[in-house]
């Protein structure tokens, strides 16, 4: 990334950074271990910058952020923290280091613990995971003979109410348990199911029971390097997510954090389907009363993930099904292409993301179709005209997606046919852990070596 940069091959970078910094970058690139910077020289470009750019050399961001007493007695006590030589190690950056997690001082359960609720007795096999107010068990039924592995998801009561979402993942969960029950149609199949629901008084929080699924789309990439841009394996995974996500519009609620992390694979006979999970931040985009579109609030909190939240999000503006397809469209590029799909991966700032974002439609980006088929380019521009209240044709998106699948050759022709099929095996994933391992292990021995030489 950084030998790109420096070649001017990351013009998604310009977009935010003044053109004029690429005259810096060609005086320093060529530059060796010994040269000698031209500081006047760089100081004559950036004084060009600002001139081309019309910025104030005397007026600085942080002028006025430290008239508060308190903010400012912290920046001091915080700088008083350095090292005896002054050595700072980054965390102190701009005199404030990084928040610190707080500690988790809810009681936790261990293997063997029930927890009783009605006909059910669930039985603790392990901890799966845990978050900011609550931890994911796998658990069985004492009751069942055949022990069935289920997922065991908590909430703590001690938590912020507007940061409590058990309630919302229970309430789309029972909705689609009874459309299931309902609907005869080959939808919902890609939500897992839901079995029980309870509060334990001694643990001081609520729960939800639900099957049990494989890894994230986002761990089967991270963690057992699954190349899910392999052959028709992407086109795959955009057909199944879309039609998660329809199928969620069509019970009334917008799910408004689709990322891959937020979708798993099966296990088992299931292992090729994948599940939308985390319904927590869902909205309903259905009045219950009138049964008709809500109409957009006048301005809302930011809720998601910045890397793939919408350009309506991002702006704290409501968001439609439109938003939920834009989201999943920053998904299904990173995944046909984890280095330059989503060229603005790397940036933090939430303005910044937004430009690129807007880039990305007005087809400014040429970067994101070195990898990927320029055919993309009908279904951007397609999600791109939808508006607040439009209903998406998840069809032609679909009926798209099978074009540019068989135009590069890589067609869909067995859902069952997937990357990830057979490699997501414990001893798979200790196998990458010991190897990760022994390359940390023999890059420390050549750096020490060098050292010492």
């Amino acid at each position: 990334m950084k030998e790109r940069l420096m070649q001017h091959a990351e013009p998604v970078v310009y977009l935010v950074v003044p053109e004029g910094f690429k005259k810096i970058v060609d005086l320093l690139y060529p530059m060796t271990y010994e040269s000698a910077p031209d500081y006047s020289k760089i100081f004559e470009i950036l004084d060009e910058i600002c001139q081309t750019n019309n910025f104030d050399k005397t007026k600085c961001d942080w002028v006025g952020k430290f008239n508060n007493s308190m903010v400012s007695q912290k920046a001091i006590d915080d700088a008083a923290n350095k090292t005896e030589d002054n050595i700072c190690s980054g965390a102190d950056d701009f005199e404030f280091g990084p928040k610190k997690k707080p500690k988790i001082t809810r009681k936790m359960m261990n293997p063997g613990d029930q927890i009783k609720n009605g006909r059910f007795v669930w039985k603790i096999v392990n901890l799966l995971g845990s978050g900011g107010f609550g931890d994911v068990y796998r658990v069985f039924s004492e009751t069942d003979k055949k022990k069935k592995n289920y997922a065991l998801k908590t909430e703590s009561e001690d938590g912020k109410k507007m940061m409590l979402r058990l309630k919302v993942e229970m309430q789309v969960l029972m909705a689609i348990q009874d459309d299931r029950k309902t609907n005869k149609k080959a939808v919902n199949k890609h939500f897992v199911e839901f079995v029980d629901r309870g509060k334990s008084d001694e643990l001081k929080c609520k729960f939800i029971v639900m099957s049990i699924v494989g890894p994230s789309l986002d761990d089967c990439r991270k963690k057992y390097r699954v190349d899910l841009s392999h052959r028709s394996t992407p086109y795959n995974i955009a057909i199944q997510t879309l039609e998660a996500v329809r199928d969620l519009h069509n019970l009334g609620f917008l799910h408004r954090d689709i990322k891959p992390a937020n979708f798993a694979v099966g296990i088992g006979s299931e292992e090729p389907v994948v599940y939308m999970l985390d319904f927590g931040i869902c909205r309903m985009f259905i009045d219950p009363k009138t049964k008709i579109h809500r109409a957009p609030r006048k301005k809302v909190k930011f809720l998601g993930t910045l890397r793939f939240a919408s350009r309506a999000c991002l702006k704290c503006e409501d968001q439609g099904r439109k938003d939920d397809l834009e989201c999943w469209l920053y998904m299904v590029f990173d995944i046909l292409d984890e280095d330059d799909g989503i060229p603005w991966k790397n940036i933090s700032d939430r303005d910044k993301i937004l430009g690129v974002k807007m880039a990305f439609f007005l087809m400014k980006l040429s970067i994101v179709y070195e990898n990927i088929s320029r055919q993309m380019k009908t279904i951007v521009k397609y999600v791109d005209s939808l508006e607040y209240q439009s209903t998406p044709d998840y069809e032609y998106i679909i009926k798209s997606l099978l074009a540019v699948a068989e135009h590069c050759k890589c067609p869909v022709k067995d859902r069952r046919k997937v990357e990830w099929a057979g490699k997501l095996r414990k001893e798979d994933l200790e196998a990458i852990k010991r190897f990760d391992e022994n390359s940390d292990d023999e890059s420390e021995e050549s750096a020490g070596s060098n050292e010492s030489e």
